[in-house]
């Protein structure tokens, strides 16, 4: 970890270190920096230059570990912040952008049924081909051939269908009212 460290820092530093390495006990390893330079044979004047600057190398190398700790892990300076979190919005499934569609289609082109007796007499109605085409220009269906615009009709109507927030008869839709969320 050291030489990695100091090798990060600069190939000055590494000069000195693999200099000083040489002159080292060959258990040097298993002893604390500091005592390694005691222990090395070097005059005085020099030791101490070279233990302050690989004491100074150890240090940049242990706060750069520890930003990089700080970063991976999301905490700043305080330790209570949350984890970095990214602008971009979350990724919602086809079928939930389809029900925001389809609440939006009722907002904005209700129809009125030929045959009340068949419809709910609670709830916006509109025509299927609308909602359909509604999706088509939001780009939830987005197929180059009509055969894969169909499939991918046929998937989200079957998928807002099984959580019971779409029904088709004749040609409206509608969402019951119990399931019908607001959008924003």
């Amino acid at each position: 970890m050291l030489c990695r460290c100091i090798e990060n820092i600069g190939g000055i530093a590494l000069q000195l270190f693999l200099s000083l390495h040489d002159q080292l006990p060959t258990t040097w390893e298993d002893v604390p920096i500091t005592q390694a330079f005691d222990e090395a044979r070097l005059p005085d004047s020099e030791r101490a230059k070279r233990r302050e600057y690989l004491a100074d190398l150890i240090e940049r190398c242990r706060e750069r570990e520890r930003a990089a700790d700080s970063r991976s892990t999301g905490k700043g300076r305080g330790h209570g912040r949350k984890k970095w979190s990214s602008n971009k919005p979350e990724r919602k499934f086809k079928w939930e952008l389809a029900r925001d569609v389809l609440n939006n289609t009722l907002v904005d082109y209700p129809e009125q049924p030929i045959n009340p007796a068949k419809y709910p007499s609670v709830c916006t109605l509109t025509r299927w081909s609308r909602f359909r085409e509604a999706l088509i220009s939001a780009s939830i269906i987005d197929g180059e051939t009509d055969a894969a615009r169909r499939g991918q009709w046929r998937e989200i109507k079957e998928a807002l269908q099984q959580r019971d927030l779409l029904r088709i008869e004749g040609d409206l839709c509608w969402c019951p009212p119990q399931n019908r969320k607001a959008t924003n």
